[in-house]
Parts: C-alpha cells; structure tokens; sequence
C-alpha cells in the first residue's frame, strides 16, 4: 500500500476536521443570527449547511478512497477459501521442483521449512484474523513468491545462456578438429598461431 496516499487522505481529514470542529461551526451560526436582517441570517445558515454538506461529500469521498486503498490489500472470503485449498499444493510442488530445489543456494531443508511456515499461515481461521489485524498478505507471501520465481526463471535463462556457449564452444572445437586432420589445414593453423613480429 502506498503510504503517500494514506498521508495526503490523513491531512485531507484532519484539515476538513480542523475546520469544522463544533466550536466553530456555532460560533459561524452566532455570527449568522447577530445579523438583524433575516434573509441575510438565513442566507448565511444555508451557505453554512451547503458548506458542511460539501464537506462531508468530501468526507464520504476520502472514505471511499481508504476503503480503496485498504480493499486492495484485503483478501475476499472467496479467494481465501480458494487459496487454503488449492496453494499449499502448488507451492508445495513448485519448491520441490527441480527448478527450485536444483538451486545450490536453496536446500531441500529451506524448501520444507517454507512449505511448513506456509501451511498454517493459510488456514482459513488465520488468513482471516491475521488480515482482520491489518496483516497483509500480498506483501508477507506474495512478493517473497514472485522473487523465488523470478530467481528460478533467471537459473533457467543462465543455464539457457550456458548450454548454448557449450554448444558453441563444442562447435568451434569441432571445426578446429576438421583443419588439423590435414596437412594443409594444419599448415593455416600453424600460420594463424603463429607470434606476430614486431
């Protein structure tokens, strides 16, 4: 969650709060009833009441965006049913995979202890308390996840990388072989190894 814009939805409240606080909303009606003029009283009551309704359609806006900015973070009951049935496994298969597991730096242990902090982490009863309590799991679970595949799929493309310089290198070799198998071929070799004179 971008914490720049609970802060500019923070001071947007407090300056609305600030503004109208009781004392001074009374204080604008006494000042509206001292006129003895009463279409201006009632003029000045009416831009009173219009502006506090604004203010508060400014209020129910704010509110929609925390509820926007806090909803992209919740999890729905749906997806939490879904995700306590169905990731465990999948993750469980990923990191056992030999994508995963194949990797020097990660050991069978460190795939097991991820599997088993997982397991009960995404119970049905701990998902929901844990995000009732402001715990958010996209960025406990979801990023450490995306770095994993990220680094698995970046083992694949250097071992990618790697197999394509052998088979280059095999090739080259190859070639080499071919020349050296005739007197003339090794005769060029010998010309092109030779130390150049200054």
């Amino acid at each position: 969650m971008d914490n720049t814009q609970l802060i500019n939805l923070a001071t947007k409240t407090a300056d609305i709060f600030i503004k109208n606080t009781t004392e001074t909303i009374f204080r604008r009606i006494d000042a509206a009833k001292d006129d003895s003029d009463k279409e201006k009283t009632i003029l000045r009551l009416e831009e009173i009441i219009k502006e506090l309704i604004e203010e508060r359609n400014e209020l129910d806006k704010i509110i929609k965006e925390y509820d926007e900015l806090l909803g992209m973070q919740k999890i729905s009951e749906k997806d939490i049913n879904y995700i306590t049935e169905n990731i465990v496994p999948i993750v469980s298969d990923f990191l056992e995979s030999d994508l995963v597991s194949g990797d020097e730096n990660i050991n069978k242990d460190e795939i097991n202890q991820i599997i088993d902090v997982l397991k009960p982490l995404l119970s049905i009863e701990t998902f929901t308390i844990l995000q009732l309590i402001g715990f958010n799991f996209r960025e406990a679970i979801g990023i450490p996840l995306t770095k994993l595949v990220n680094k698995s799929i970046d083992k694949e493309d250097k071992e990618n990388i790697n197999y394509q310089y052998a088979v280059s290198v095999n090739k080259k070799e190859e070639e080499l072989f071919k020349l050296l198998q005739t007197e003339e071929g090794r005769a060029i070799y010998k010309e092109l190894t030779k130390p150049q004179e200054s």
